[in-house]
């Protein structure tokens, strides 16, 4: 653990808008394109996207894009 140490913290927002904030944000593979991972895992020969085991799964629908996507630009082959 880093010691902690007193320091000055500028921020461009209310200390009221900090504290309303997640403590967390949402994990990036549940808020981004999944087609780059999912490129990426064919590469790797990691199998099917959805018998990963994620921490945070994606959701069936963010796999389904981001596989047509691939696809569609020909960077997957249909079925893949």
């Amino acid at each position: 653990m880093w010691p902690r140490r007193r320091g000055v913290a500028i921020r461009l927002f209310s200390q009221a808008d900090y504290n309303s904030r997640p403590r967390f944000t949402e994990p990036e593979i549940l808020r981004t394109s999944l087609a780059s991972v999912i490129l990426q895992m064919a590469s790797l020969g990691l199998g099917a996207v959805e018998d990963f085991p994620f921490l945070d799964a994606p959701d069936r629908r963010a796999v389904r894009d981001g596989v047509a996507l691939l696809v569609e630009i020909g960077a997957l082959a249909q079925g893949s």
